[in-house]
């Protein structure tokens, strides 16, 4: 191909995806087989200068910079061409930095404003905006679509007042308040009764001197989901105060749902409101009553629940077992592992006493959606600070010994690991190791021990009670002499097995006879008498 062609094609290449970025569309779905790991216009930058060897080691070709977007007019905003120089590569436009809000305003949503969570409002009679449930703000305007982290939002209460923070991108500070009966809820007449009136700070502060009104009205809610997830569990059942000493026991779970239960079961009541409360509070339990789930919940919400989440890694831990529990099984043990957790309260209230010790969490790694034109979106892992915070906490294990257990098997607790912001928290891996008896010792599912008889009892036979590992007693008897280190089988009364606990293996008893130190004169003669056989001899 000559280069006229292939310069051709290149521009032909270039101009088409262009075409498709002012329409629009998302270059993946044009084409299927270009895979978008870097923005599209790095990509069609490529293309051009590939194209007349622009910005090469060589020298001397054309260099070319794409951008398109912004100004809501679509399709290209600029190309610009400049002489490659010797030795210098292209240029790349800078990535723009996540923005923080100014000094003095908190990165948080408390959650007298989960109502707001999933909502649209149309905003100065200009265009509609929404309210993300993770504190993005998205707006259809240049400073919104640079990429990720550019607008947020924060709503809490602020020197007595309750107030929204919009951190609108290069476009500075909003501060708004509610005007009208403040919503608990997302009822639409709630919704319909307030605006949002305030200003857009020019000096980007709060309190400002330099003030733009603005105000929003409500246009629905786009995400339904967004301020049911958002809802307190522990509110639900009554059990707030207790979660902010850190001290909710499953039975206060199970006690504070039957108490509602009594209040507001349909079938004593006939409102909808209490019927819908008590749907609400039913889906509460069924959460918070289920280990697994709570364990879920208490890290990562409902999103944790809904498993829309990685996993983080698992812990290990050894646990030393009896033989005993390990016959009989168990389920009350208690074990404990120490590991970090999210605190709660700190979501709520970090000023409250039990978050003294709380300090920063690792770093959340989240997958997000990165605007690089009108219609042009990639996704991109990005690791960005954590709003929650974290501490030490010694955490109870509720260990079930099943019957028949051996050493080396493991129980495992499921979402019982270390907390990060982002992430599942990983399994607890508890690894049994079995402590060594005084009388018995197993082999699989077999019990060996060893007994004592004295001379008298190895010649004239014996009767022996066993004390076993439960406790009852296994008799043993011999009528005929024992030779020494006789093994008696006793069956059925070794081990359990563990996935058919009616079988059990065998006791092996091994006898070891005991002789007299010394024999006295009588005693010799006695002997003598009673055993006038000569002395066995083998060939040696």
């Amino acid at each position: 191909m000559t280069r006229r062609n292939a310069t051709t094609g290149a521009l032909k290449r270039a101009a088409s995806i262009a075409a498709v970025a002012a329409a629009g569309f998302s270059a993946s779905s044009m084409y299927e087989s270009v895979e978008v790991v870097k923005p599209v216009n790095a990509f069609i930058e490529d293309i051009l200068n590939q194209a007349f060897g622009g910005g090469g080691m060589g020298g001397g070709g054309q260099q070319f910079h794409f951008e398109m977007g912004g100004g809501g007019g679509g399709g290209f905003q600029q190309i610009h061409f400049g002489g490659g120089m010797p030795g210098r590569g292209r240029r790349r436009r800078e990535e723009p930095q996540e923005r923080e809000f100014p000094d003095g305003i908190e990165d948080k949503i408390s959650k007298d404003f989960n109502w707001m969570k999933g909502t649209e409002w149309y905003w100065n009679r200009w265009d509609t905006v929404k309210f993300h449930k993770d504190g993005n703000f998205e707006a259809r305007t240049e400073s919104c679509m640079l990429g990720t982290g550019q607008c947020k939002w924060a709503a809490y209460e602020h020197k007595g007042e309750k107030k929204i923070f919009v951190l609108w991108g290069s476009d500075g500070l909003h501060v708004m308040r509610i005007e009208g009966k403040f919503p608990a809820g997302q009822e639409a007449d709630d919704l319909n009764s307030v605006e949002l009136v305030g200003y857009r700070a020019r000096d980007n502060k709060e309190p400002s001197r330099k003030k733009e009104a603005c105000n929003a009205i409500f246009e629905k809610v786009f995400d339904h989901d967004a301020f049911k997830d958002s809802m307190d569990l522990y509110d639900v059942l009554g059990l707030g105060e207790k979660k902010a000493q850190d001290d909710v026991q499953a039975s206060d779970i199970k006690k504070a749902y039957r108490k509602l239960s009594l209040k507001y079961h349909p079938d004593k009541n006939t409102d909808p409101e209490i019927i819908a409360k008590y749907q609400v509070m039913s889906a509460a339990y069924e959460i918070l009553g289920d280990e697994e789930k709570r364990a879920k919940y208490d890290c990562c919400g409902m999103e944790g629940v809904k498993g829309e989440m990685p996993q983080g890694r698992d812990m290990e831990m050894q646990i030393r077992v009896g033989l005993e529990e390990l016959y009989t099984g168990s389920n009350s043990r208690k074990d404990y592992v120490r590991r970090r957790v999210i605190c709660r309260q700190c979501r709520d209230d970090a000023s409250h006493p039990i978050c003294g010790s709380c300090g920063k969490c690792p770093n959340e790694v989240k997958l997000v959606n990165q605007q690089i034109g009108p219609g042009m979106v990639i996704q991109q892992q990005q690791e960005v600070p954590s709003k929650d915070k974290c501490k030490q906490e010694q955490a109870t294990l509720h260990t079930e010994i099943v019957r028949g257990m051996k050493d080396g098997d493991t129980i495992s607790f499921a979402h019982k690991g270390e907390q990060s912001p982002g992430q599942l928290p990983g399994n607890v891996i508890v690894k049994v190791s079995q402590k060594k008896h005084g009388k018995f010792e197993r082999n699989g599912n077999d019990l060996h021990m060893k007994m004592k008889i004295s001379l008298k009892e190895a010649l004239l036979g014996f009767e022996r009670e066993i004390t076993h590992l439960d406790g009852h007693t296994v008799e043993l008897s011999q009528k005929a002499p024992t030779q020494p280190f006789q093994t008696f089988k006793i069956d059925r009364e070794g081990m359990p097995y563990k996935d058919d606990p009616t079988q059990f293996g065998a006791l092996y008893v091994k006898t070891e006879v005991v002789f007299p130190m010394r024999l006295s004169a009588d005693q010799k003669k006695v002997v003598e008498q009673l055993f006038p056989e000569k002395t066995i001899r083998e060939e040696l």
